[in-house]
């Protein structure tokens, strides 16, 4: 991964758009996954703890644990 912008593209679609959800709220944890949740509650972000952090630090950084 590299570092924002995130894109993301639809297999539909040949061009891809930027993926920005905001800022993220920590909304649960267990020893299979942390759950973030967008501010508007459109986008739930589900990561297993060990990709967390890069996975956070590519969508800008600010959320990293």
């Amino acid at each position: 991964m590299g570092g924002p912008p995130v894109t993301w593209r639809a297999r539909e679609r040949a061009a891809a758009t930027e993926f920005s959800p905001g800022r993220l709220t920590l909304e649960a944890v267990d020893d299979k996954a942390l759950t973030f949740r967008s501010e508007d509650g459109r986008i739930e972000l589900r990561l297993h703890p060990d990709e967390a952090p890069h996975v956070l630090s590519a969508l800008g950084g600010q959320h990293a644990p």
